[in-house]
């Protein structure tokens, strides 16, 4: 659920509809609207407090502090990402939020059936607590190698289509390793505790295939879920710049609206010339 606006705050995700995450005027729209129908009200208020008695005087103290916090931020825009952005390629690259959730669901899933085998095998066999455990730890042992995996699995991609190098963190490696080994550890546990050879094989094998199913579904959630965080963070990054590009072409607009509101509050009449509304000032 989005949430509103405080103060001079500068839109974010957090700000938008879903609609709105991939529209370049998205940001625009939203710091637009609370422009007009909040920031201007709470400075006429305020200026009104304040004992002003002209217009154009109050538009200037608002207007300041409008530029500083909504016009002023568009040091290093970047050309490539605002074309990206501007012909959707970032959304057209983007995983779904159906595909990273389709994933999440496939992992707990995998959870789910791993404990419903523990439960059934405590109930059938009367064994320890200990197999509730050794599940936490394959478990946990399939969410460090997906932790791990999705950089290794993102490198080639942040090179080619973001021309980013991703280096390998120490964490990265340690966490794969880590996995690794735990998932390896509660292998052969479970066949240490068979009663013959056969069965502690088969019981080493279907432990290892459960890990690997759950770590790649972890992997695979992780990877799609940092690669859609990482293109939003574009999208948002060029919808800001666009969005001091209009706000820096629209201060005509609002100071229409401002001083309106103003000589409303005062009893006055309306001496700012309507301008001509932008599109994109929804």
């Amino acid at each position: 659920m989005k949430q509103p606006l405080q103060g001079m705050e500068r839109a974010g995700r957090k700000h938008l509809d879903r609609a709105q995450y991939w529209n370049l005027s998205g940001k625009a729209a939203a710091e637009g609207h609370h422009i007009r129908e909040h920031l201007i009200p709470a400075s006429v208020e305020r200026g009104l407090a304040e004992g002003r008695s002209d217009g154009d005087e109050a538009w200037n103290a608002f207007a300041a502090e409008l530029t500083a916090h909504y016009t002023g931020t568009r040091q290093g825009e970047n050309a490539a990402i605002m074309n990206r952005a501007r012909n959707g390629e970032y959304e057209r690259e983007a995983p779904t939020q159906g595909s990273v959730s389709s994933m999440l669901v496939a992992f707990c899933i995998c959870v789910a059936i791993m404990f419903v085998f523990a439960i059934q095998g405590l109930i059938r066999d009367t064994l320890s607590g200990a197999i509730l455990l050794l599940i936490t730890l394959l478990i946990i042992g399939s969410a460090q190698i997906g932790y791990g995996m999705r950089r290794i699995l993102d490198r080639s991609w942040y090179k080619a289509y973001l021309a980013e190098r991703s280096e390998l963190a120490t964490a990265d490696i340690a966490n794969l390793a880590s996995g690794v080994v735990l998932i390896g550890l509660v292998a052969f546990l479970r066949a240490y505790g068979m009663s013959d050879p056969l069965s502690g094989i088969f019981q080493f094998i279907l432990t290892i295939i459960a890990g690997s199913a759950c770590a790649c579904c972890a992997t695979r959630f992780m990877a799609l879920r940092a690669k859609r965080d990482r293109l939003l963070d574009l999208e948002g990054q060029a919808q800001t710049w666009f969005a001091s590009t209009e706000h820096a072409d629209r201060l005509d607009e609002y100071k229409y609206v401002y001083c309106s509101q103003f000589e409303a509050a005062t009893g006055g009449g309306t001496h700012a010339a309507q301008p001509h509304l932008s599109a994109a000032g929804v």
